[in-house]
């Protein structure tokens, strides 16, 4: 009896560990597919390949799904992904629960509101992401949650079609779980845009104050989940430039 009762136990243990990295390995496997199919990289020269820059083969994503508008990617972490809005035949939130294939999958994917435009020309754009347990999606987020940690990887990377697009890391904290475009009706009027500018600075997390935000700025705010259902953790970073930024 014993024995089949310690059996039990490391099947049961088996079972478990599968459940966690198995999802994971199949999520690892479809990213790095994806990857290696839109990807360019310019290997013309001997740097290392992480200052090397990167081209995204949008004709290419596109064709793989047309709602893809742009690729995010923040160096020092694994958040490298697509960026997708619901195109008018889809629900606002499709993207939370389907992947760039269309197939139904619980990692979804990083996407915006039908409120945002795509080219990044809001005075706020919001991107929303999972917070998943296998480290996929925006889970990583949380890491800006540690002042060192938000000290030394203080840049964003946004590419479209057109252009690439910097933005300097200014805030990371937590928030009630509200639609934050909602809340400041997208930030297009001078004294919402204020407001908005306000809760940053007097936010409960970590605040760069050496950086500007005015209402001229332009914040791209990163959400993701924090384990309860009532709060949300952001990252948020200042537009600073269209060209690749330079190493310190």
């Amino acid at each position: 009896m014993k024995k089949w009762k310690v059996l039990g136990v490391i099947l049961a243990f088996f079972l478990l560990g599968l459940g966690f990295f198995l999802p994971r390995f199949i999520q690892t496997e479809k990213d790095e597919a994806l990857k290696k199919e839109i990807l360019v990289v310019d290997d013309a020269s001997d740097e290392d390949v992480s200052e090397q820059e990167i081209e995204i083969d949008f004709e290419k994503l596109q064709k793989i799904n047309p709602d893809v508008y742009a690729w995010i990617t923040i160096p020092g972490t694994s958040i490298d992904y697509p960026v997708l809005q619901a195109g008018d035949s889809k629900d606002e939130d499709y993207y939370l629960k389907h992947d760039v294939y269309g197939a139904s999958d619980v990692h979804g994917c990083i996407y915006s509101q039908k409120c945002n435009s795509k080219d990044f020309s809001d005075p706020v754009t919001v991107l929303y992401g999972h917070n998943m347990r296998d480290g996929s999606m925006f889970q990583q987020l949380h890491k800006y949650a540690d002042e060192s940690y938000f000290d030394k990887n203080s840049y964003i990377e946004v590419y479209t079609p057109e252009v690439k697009r910097v933005y300097q890391v200014v805030a990371a904290y937590t928030m009630p779980a509200e639609l934050i475009l909602d809340k400041w009706n997208g930030c297009t009027e001078p004294i919402d845009m204020f407001n908005y500018i306000q809760e940053i600075k007097s936010c409960n997390g970590i605040y760069n104050g050496n950086i500007e935000l005015s209402a001229d700025s332009h914040i791209l705010t990163l959400c993701t989940c924090s384990g309860d259902e009532s709060i949300r953790f952001v990252v948020q970073g200042v537009f600073v430039d269209f060209s690749k930024r330079e190493e310190n």
